[in-house]
């Protein structure tokens, strides 16, 4: 099959990548492997880590309208919406390009920022649309305020996700989510695990006290991902034991640094800040290795449809300490592969983590049944399988 995959991540100065484009650039890779041909779109300026040479890559930028559709763009549209449907278009010409000269049979797109709007029907392809995290529910749960120009861009993205044939969600909660507040019927989803290459984190790793105490959190800091948790309960954490350290790896707004420090300097002493590591975000490689020198992963999200961060944790063996949000819940089983404390009682996660640290057979064996979960559920080519029987479905 001839597979056309796009990242929507915009480029970043410090080469770091988010959970989109992890995903685009290891399922392109399996995809590869299978003996598919596949073209990866992403932004102008963006520089893939981690793909394959064999996949054929292709930047898209923004392309103004014509005639009387640049002017009323210009004149009554928010410049988030006109933005995206300029990325849009080019993507449709690229697109539209690669059938020309080699039959493309489907085009997987996410919907985040609305970038299939311009993939109307017909087309010499078929579309999917594989969701990460729409824009309404993200703000939702952040708390944000809905603006006009806000809620437009919400049904703009919603417009756009309508012209595609099929829709794959990484977990039944996101599932149920989008069929109560989108109405996409069921019948076209189908539901497929995010694929992890194990090959990336699964080594050897240490299972001592000395190394349990290097606590471990990755990912952007923000409401949803649980940064009320973290402030409210760093302090107990670091009072665990005096040799803990907390890494953060990941885009945390400054304000956040600064409380942190403050609640950390009035309750444990300024100098214990230094325990306290912001690294800001990291690139695959460097993220790999924090997993292998950390000593405990933890996702205390409030919601999370499938973090990237979670699985890269667990196919390096790390003991995870998680919230009971929908999304992660599908992954971690209380007690047999991680740690789950409820969201009602925020205050277990400091027992969790104490819990690990105190026992590291228990650590062992989390860690390891961590492990074998991703290598069952996970693993890098049969998850491709599972993609690639839904788009020949799809395409026939």
């Amino acid at each position: 099959m001839n597979i056309a995959l796009i990242n929507s991540e915009y480029p970043q100065e410090d080469g770091s990548q988010g959970g989109i484009a992890s995903f685009t650039y290891t399922l392109a890779t399996a995809l590869t492997d299978l003996g598919c041909k596949v073209h990866v779109l992403i932004r102008k300026g963006t520089v893939p880590q981690n793909l394959s040479p064999a996949v054929e890559v292709h930047h898209f930028e923004f392309r103004s309208a014509k005639g009387i559709k640049q002017f009323v763009e210009k004149k009554f549209q928010n410049g988030a919406v006109t933005w995206e449907k300029g990325h849009s278009r080019h993507i449709r010409q690229i697109l539209l390009t690669i059938h020309k000269q080699e039959k493309l049979n489907v085009v997987q797109i996410p919907e985040y920022g609305g970038l299939a709007y311009s993939l109307k029907p017909p087309l010499p392809f078929k579309i999917i649309v594989r969701f990460s995290m729409p824009s309404k529910l993200i703000d939702m749960i952040n708390g944000k305020t809905t603006s006009n120009k806000r809620a437009n861009f919400y049904r703009f993205e919603s417009k756009a996700i309508k012209n595609a044939s099929a829709f794959i969600s990484p977990t039944k909660a996101l599932q149920r989510w989008l069929h109560k507040h989108m109405n996409i019927a069921d019948i076209r989803f189908s539901v497929i695990k995010s694929p992890i290459d194990t090959r990336d984190f699964g080594d050897k790793r240490s299972y001592k006290s000395k190394t349990l105490k290097k606590i471990l959190y990755v990912g952007r800091l923000e409401q949803r991902k649980g940064a009320g948790i973290i402030a409210r309960y760093i302090t107990d954490i670091l009072k665990i034991d005096p040799k803990i350290t907390i890494t953060f790896a990941g885009e945390v707004e400054k304000l956040f640094i600064s409380k942190v420090k403050q609640t950390i300097a009035k309750n444990l002493g300024y100098k214990e800040c230094s325990r306290v590591l912001f690294l800001g975000a990291v690139n695959h490689q460097e993220i790999s290795e924090l997993y292998k020198k950390s000593g405990i992963l933890i996702v205390p999200s409030l919601m999370d449809n499938c973090p990237n961060t979670l699985l890269e944790g667990m196919a390096s063996g790390l003991p995870i300490v998680c919230s009971d949000a929908e999304g992660i819940k599908e992954f971690i089983n209380h007690g047999s592969n991680g740690l789950v404390f409820p969201l009602k009682n925020p205050q277990l996660l400091t027992t969790m983590i104490s819990h690990i640290i105190n026992n590291p057979r228990l650590a062992s064996a989390l860690g390891k049944s961590a492990l074998q979960y991703i290598s069952k559920n996970h693993e890098i080519m049969c998850t491709g399988k599972e993609f690639l029987s839904l788009y020949k479905s799809v395409s026939n």
